[in-house]
C-alpha cells in the first residue's frame, strides 16, 4: 500500500502520542504507534496499557488497500523533524515489515510491525458522569494542580489531581501535605450532561500529556465510569485509568477564621523571596514573615554558616492592606510560598493568617476562584 501524509501533521501527532508511551515497557509493541482505519478516517494510537491516546491522522491513499501497522514514533519523529514542510510518501510492503518514506530529494527505509499484537482499548461502560469543559480551563488547572501532587506510594490518591464534579461545575484540587491547590470552575446549573456528582482522580503523571492532543480545541467532553475517564474533542480521545480511592475532605484543611491579612504586589514579593532565600538554611528552606512597628518584613537565617537576610516588604496601594499585629511572626518554606504565588492571576495577592501554627491562605486580590494553602513552619524564639 502507498499513501501521502503531511510532514507537519504527522510530526504533531507523533509528538503528542509519544508523551503517553512509557520509557520502559513490559510489552515491546507498546513502544510503537498503531496506525489504523476507522471507516473513512485514519487514526494513530499510543498506549501505556493504563492510558491510551487516539488521534486522527490525515492520510491520502495512493495505491492498494489500507492495512493496520505499528511504527516507531521516536525514529520517525527524529528524522522528519529535520525536514521542511512537504508531503511524505509511505510505501508499505505486503508483509508489513518495512516502510519506505520518500521525500523531496531522498528516501529512507525503516522496520515496521504488524498490528496484531497491539492491545486494543476496552470500550467504556455506561458513563456514570458526563460533562463539558472549556479546554483552557482543563489544561491550565490540571497543569497548576499537578505541581502540588505528592509522589506517595503509600497513599496513591495523593498522586492525583482531583476533579470534584458538582451540579454547578468542577473543583480542581491537589495537595502534597505542605501545600494545597484549589480552583473552582463555576459553570452554573445545569452543568452535568448526565450522571451524578462525583470525584475523578486523574494521575498527576498524565497531566503533561494533555496539552498537545487538545491544543486548539475550544471545549472537551469528559465522561467516566468506575475504572477510568475519557477526554474527547473532535476525533481525539484520551482514555485515562483513574486512581481508586476516596480523596480526603480538602475543605476541612482550609481555615475559615484567619482574621489577619496582608495585600502585597505579587511581583515584588516574589523578588524579595528570591533574594532572601539565598541566605536561608538549606535544611529548613524557611523564610519568616513578621510585623514590627507597623512594617512588614521577610527574613531568613542560617545559623550553621552565620548567614542572615532581612528585607522590608511593600504593601499594595489599597485600603486596609495589612492588619497584622506588631510582633506577629510566621515561618514557611520559600519554595512552597513561591510555587503557590505563581498561580495568582492578579497583580496583588491577599494572604490570610491566623495563629502561627495555622495554614496560610492566599487568593487573588479580588474575588477569585483560586485558593492556595501553605503550611507553616515553627519559628524558634
Amino acid at each position: 500500500m502507498k499513501f501521502n501524509v503531511s510532514r507537519t501533521d504527522l510530526l504533531r501527532v507523533l509528538n503528542a502520542l509519544m508523551k503517553v508511551i512509557l520509557k520502559k515497557n513490559a510489552i515491546a509493541i507498546l513502544e510503537n504507534v498503531l496506525v489504523t482505519q476507522n471507516g473513512d478516517a485514519f487514526t494513530a494510537t499510543s498506549s501505556s496499557q493504563e492510558n491510551t491516546l487516539v488521534m486522527p491522522l490525515a492520510l491520502t491513499m495512493l495505491e492498494g488497500d489500507f492495512q493496520p501497522f505499528c511504527i516507531n514514533p521516536n525514529l520517525v519523529s527524529s528524522f522528519i523533524s529535520a525536514l521542511p514542510e512537504q508531503p511524505l510518501t509511505f510505501e508499505i510492503d505486503d508483509k508489513l515489515t518495512t516502510a519506505r518514506i520518500s521525500y523531496q530529494g531522498g528516501e529512507v527505509q525503516i522496520t515496521i510491525q504488524s498490528a496484531d499484537d497491539f492491545p486494543r482499548t476496552q470500550p467504556m461502560n455506561a458513563p456514570k458522569v458526563s460533562f463539558e469543559l472549556p479546554t483552557d480551563v482543563l489544561l491550565s488547572c490540571c497543569k497548576d494542580a499537578a505541581q502540588s501532587t505528592d509522589h506517595n506510594v503509600i497513599r496513591p490518591v495523593m498522586n492525583a489531581v482531583c476533579l470534584d464534579v458538582t451540579n454547578e461545575g468542577v473543583v480542581f484540587v491537589s495537595s502534597d501535605g505542605k501545600t494545597l491547590y484549589k480552583y473552582v470552575y463555576s459553570h452554573g446549573v445545569p452543568f452535568l450532561k448526565s450522571g451524578a456528582p462525583t470525584a475523578l482522580l486523574m494521575p498527576g503523571a498524565v497531566v503533561s500529556a494533555l496539552t498537545a492532543p487538545f491544543a486548539g480545541a475550544e471545549t472537551v467532553l469528559i465522561q467516566a465510569d468506575n475504572n477510568g475517564m475519557e477526554i474527547i474533542s473532535g476525533g481525539t480521545c484520551f482514555t485515562i485509568r483513574t486512581i481508586e480511592g476516596k480523596y480526603p475532605p480538602y475543605n476541612l484543611a482550609i481555615p475559615t477564621d484567619n482574621d489577619y491579612h496582608v495585600i502585597m504586589p505579587v511581583k515584588s514579593l516574589k523578588e524579595s523571596i528570591s533574594r532572601v532565600a539565598v541566605m536561608a538554611s538549606i535544611a529548613s528552606c524557611m523564610v519568616t514573615l513578621s510585623c514590627e512597628k507597623g512594617q512588614l518584613y521577610l527574613s531568613s537565617i542560617d545559623l550553621d554558616f552565620n548567614h542572615e537576610a532581612k528585607e522590608n516588604l511593600p504593601l499594595a496601594d489599597v485600603e486596609n492592606a495589612c492588619n497584622l499585629p506588631d510582633g506577629y511572626k510566621i515561618g514557611m518554606r520559600y519554595d512552597d510560598l513561591r510555587k503557590m504565588l505563581d498561580f495568582v492571576s492578579s497583580d496583588n495577592v491577599r494572604m490570610e493568617f491566623g495563629e502561627p501554627s495555622r495554614a496560610i491562605i492566599m487568593h487573588d486580590e479580588t474575588t477569585s476562584p483560586y485558593t492556595g494553602l501553605v503550611m507553616p513552619l515553627i519559628v524558634e524564639a
